[in-house]
């Protein structure tokens, strides 16, 4: 991603896809000019007791961070949910978190200006 620079306010946002789905995430935050993005793998369960029996219940993630403008974080999520078709059950979820949130050590690592 090309350098760019944020002021707070801003929101963090989450997304957690199935894995592969990170680099479509992370187009759609280019696109939209998000400052900051990375990519850490997970791992969830499925919450089935036959599932657990057999060990079907464990799913690949990719969790996609990522600091965008307040402003534009429907048109973002709303990208997102749309391209990935998040409202089917267990396909991922996208959520932000407000810079009230954020602690000015992390504003400070981050380079943000608040």
């Amino acid at each position: 991603m090309k350098k760019k620079s944020i002021t707070a306010p801003f929101e963090l946002m989450i997304a957690i896809v199935e894995r592969g789905n990170a680099k479509r995430v992370y187009d759609i935050l280019e696109q939209n000019d998000a400052v900051f993005s990375l990519v850490t793998l997970g791992e969830g369960t499925a919450k089935s007791a036959t599932a657990d029996i057999f060990g079907f219940g464990v799913v690949d993630r990719e969790i996609v961070w990522s600091l965008i403008e307040p402003i534009k974080s429907d048109r973002i999520i709303g990208s997102i949910n749309a391209a990935l078709q998040l409202e089917e059950p267990g396909k991922g979820i996208v959520m932000t978190i407000p810079s009230s949130s954020a602690s000015s050590i992390m504003l400070d690592f981050l380079g943000i200006n608040y």
